[in-house]
């Protein structure tokens, strides 16, 4: 069984994923089942149940993303070029090289990403002392188990932003 967390509100085309189905992956050798268990509730409802348990948000939430896609999403908007570029400039930096060698972007308009990023703003961006704690906790490959709960719970800045960015 394969269990994700889509969501119908989230793009018209989840709104028509059904909660169970066969996985695409199934075959006649194993038999696959998707399962979508949280596919008609709203955003709402899952930071309700997030606050509840005191559960720390993906980093990303924190840093203001406001979906888990992917880091550098061709349907990434001016602000999150502009915060990519602030956090980790070494891989905006490398996909700015990539631009210029292959004298292509990524935008349809011909914005490169250095023009998106500078037309964006970091202002969801914490300035302070989580700012550091939550890039390290979103760009590294582990984390410890007390990691997962926060103390003191609070709503993070990619929160309630609905699908900007893409239908990833």
């Amino acid at each position: 069984m394969v269990v994700t967390g889509e969501r119908r509100e989230e793009s018209p085309n989840r709104a028509k994923y059904a909660e169970t189905e066969l996985h695409a992956c199934n075959n006649k050798n194993r038999l696959v089942h998707a399962w979508r268990p949280i596919i008609d509730w709203s955003e709402q409802q899952v930071w309700d149940e997030y606050e509840k348990r005191k559960f720390l948000a993906h980093p990303a939430y924190l840093l203001g993303w406001n979906r888990t896609s992917c880091f550098g999403c061709i349907f990434s908007t001016t602000d999150l070029w502009a915060m990519m570029r602030e956090i980790a400039p070494e891989r905006f930096n490398r996909l700015v090289r990539k631009e210029k060698e292959l004298n292509h972007t990524i935008d349809i308009r011909r914005l490169t990403l250095e023009e998106k990023a500078n037309m964006g703003s970091i202002k969801r961006l914490p300035n302070d002392h989580r700012l550091s704690k939550w890039v390290n906790l979103a760009l590294n490959k582990s984390f410890h188990k007390d990691d997962l709960i926060m103390d003191k719970w609070e709503q993070p800045a990619g929160a309630m932003l609905g699908s900007i960015g893409g239908p990833c």
